[in-house]
């Protein structure tokens, strides 16, 4: 018989980094769309990127909100021009790109510009205020406007907190692994709370 206990220790980042980043399963979320098409503005590599996002096919109302509400704007971004990226620029374009959801905005601004713009979800956000020893409410508790806020306040501060770490991909997905097994262990908090 092959038996096992798991309990949390204590690390580094760059530890955390290694260990999560690894429990990313590629395959499954089929990171080469991701990296053809990250960076590209074209029609075909926006909807490859929202499919990739939704993890899967897309509904009919979700093409539609991806057609009407991204793909059309290609054009408008031009306007936007490249950084430094300041927090009246991200409010502008929050604002110009109102429609479709709060974190399908983020990522859409994480398409447009994927260097300096993270991705940001419900597992990516638990990570987040896990590591920093906030106790709040599932992203998906929050409204659209408390979830754009929590991204530039809080969220971007603690990622360009991270700018040592080169390999930004490997960062996203540490944050997603840790807290998607946050939300599937929800008594690791607890666990992890004891440590000394």
């Amino acid at each position: 018989m092959r038996v096992f206990i798991y309990k949390p220790r204590k690390a580094d980042f760059q530890s955390f980094l290694d260990f999560w980043s690894r429990q990313y399963d590629s395959g499954r979320y089929q990171e080469k769309i991701y990296s053809r098409n990250i960076g590209k503005r074209k029609p075909e590599a926006i909807r490859a990127l929202f499919q990739w996002k939704n993890a899967g096919p897309l509904s009919e109302k979700k093409k539609k909100s991806v057609e009407a509400n991204y793909i059309s704007c290609l054009g408008e971004l031009r306007a936007y021009g490249s950084g430094p990226f300041r927090e009246d620029f991200l409010m502008h374009f929050f604002s110009k790109f109102s429609k479709g959801g709060a974190v399908w905005r983020v990522f859409w601004l994480h398409c447009c510009y994927p260097k300096d713009f993270p991705m940001f979800d419900q597992h990516v956000f638990r990570a987040h205020m896990f590591i920093l020893g906030s106790k709040v409410p599932e992203l998906d508790d929050l409204t659209d406007k408390e979830k754009v806020m929590c991204y530039i306040y809080s969220y971007l501060p603690f990622y360009r907190g991270l700018a040592r770490f080169n390999d930004k991909r490997e960062v996203d997905k540490a944050l997603w692994s840790f807290g998607r097994f946050i939300k599937q262990w929800p008594h690791f908090g607890s666990l992890a709370n004891n440590l000394k």
